[in-house]
């Protein structure tokens, strides 16, 4: 009898832990999109083309790692991410101008201004199979004296703007139509880090 209720003890104890492992699964950046990480000290300079206007925007600080989000049940997601937060030229406050993020095979940057509480918009995708995304693909682009290869256009309805992106180079054009910064912003000078 003592040796049934210690094997049955046993068996509950062993399943009892069993029950509250938590079960991951991970999603990484695919490889083919690893060409937009940009490093600390990465800029870009725009110039406005019916304007002259220039505009800088430069990478001050990188971030890498896994989020979690959990779908009950124990069960995780974790997530790889690769952030960028920028700075513009035209910054005083010292705040983050905003910031983009690459997950899976797609990056994305905010548009709402708030690097902390962010809305995302998709700039840049390897899969662009998905329905309505939106995207467009340019085998080549010439802006000035520059030919850029593999550009997507991605037209964000929440800030009104077209950004055109480049496969290793970044934004190569943005068409702003709703801020006070309207117009054609072409790149003219950029390193990459």
């Amino acid at each position: 009898m003592k040796k049934d209720l210690l094997f049955l003890l046993s068996v509950l104890v062993l399943f009892g832990c069993n029950k509250n492992q938590n079960h991951y699964e991970y999603s990484y950046i695919d490889s083919g999109i690893k060409t937009q990480e940009f490093n600390t000290g990465s800029y870009w300079i725009y110039e406005n083309d019916s304007t002259t206007k220039t505009d800088s925007t430069y990478i001050y600080y990188v971030q890498h790692g896994f989020e979690d989000q959990y779908w009950g049940l124990n069960q995780y997601t974790s997530t790889e991410y690769y952030e960028m937060w920028y700075y513009n030229d035209n910054n005083t406050n010292r705040i983050p101008s905003f910031k983009e993020r690459i997950e899976s095979d797609c990056e994305s940057r905010t548009v709402n201004n708030n690097v902390y509480y962010p809305v995302w918009q998709t700039i840049y995708c390897l899969d662009l199979s998905y329905p309505n995304s939106g995207i467009v693909f340019y085998d080549s682009l010439r802006i000035g004296n520059h030919i850029y290869y593999q550009v997507e256009q991605e037209t964000s309805t929440l800030d009104s703007t077209d950004y055109y992106t480049a496969k290793s180079i970044g934004v190569v054009k943005k068409v702003v139509r709703a801020t006070i910064d309207k117009g054609t912003w072409l790149l003219v000078r950029w390193g990459i880090k």
